[in-house]
């Protein structure tokens, strides 16, 4: 299978960090793929724990930016369609840089204020998830710049 850079899979939901936790589901399996204190697991029809893999050293890190969700989503969404998580061997944080799947796609997904009135906005308001490679920059260079603190803070240790 060839799929195009940033092209959709899979449906995921989910998302977070410490930990990061999606769910698909695929041929009447629910996969559930959790990152957490540097290791990722992905357990199939709550009750099988089909892979695990050490992704950083850092023994308290539980996050991902918007692009390495991308990478991982994408590489694992292959894997599942291809019936290859068993064989699955996924690029290590320090590695997604130089990853083709490296940029921001469907995942995350951010909910945001979608009101139209011009007024204090509130609870009340209407609210709508877009995906991270639709966020504005603004948005976007917030979100990254308090995932790189979070990052720091833990890596210090």
């Amino acid at each position: 299978m060839k799929e195009k850079p940033g092209e959709v899979l899979l449906e995921f939901v989910g998302g977070g960090s410490f930990p990061v936790q999606y769910e698909t589901s695929y041929m009447n399996n629910t996969y559930y793929i959790r990152y957490r204190s540097g290791y990722l697991t992905i357990e199939q029809n709550d009750t099988i724990e089909v892979f695990e893999q050490a992704l950083c050293k850092d023994s308290m890190d539980g996050l991902w930016t918007d692009e390495e969700t991308n990478v991982y989503l994408m590489l694992i969404a292959k894997a599942i369609l291809e019936n290859t998580l068993s064989t699955l061997r996924l690029p290590n944080i320090e590695e997604t840089p130089i990853h083709e799947f490296y940029k921001r796609g469907q995942w995350p997904k951010y909910v945001v204020v979608d009101c139209k009135m011009d007024h204090e906005h509130n609870d009340k308001c209407p609210v709508k998830a877009i995906p991270s490679k639709e966020l504005d920059e603004v948005s976007y260079n917030r979100i990254r710049q308090f995932n790189e603190d979070c990052r720091g803070r833990h890596s210090d240790k």
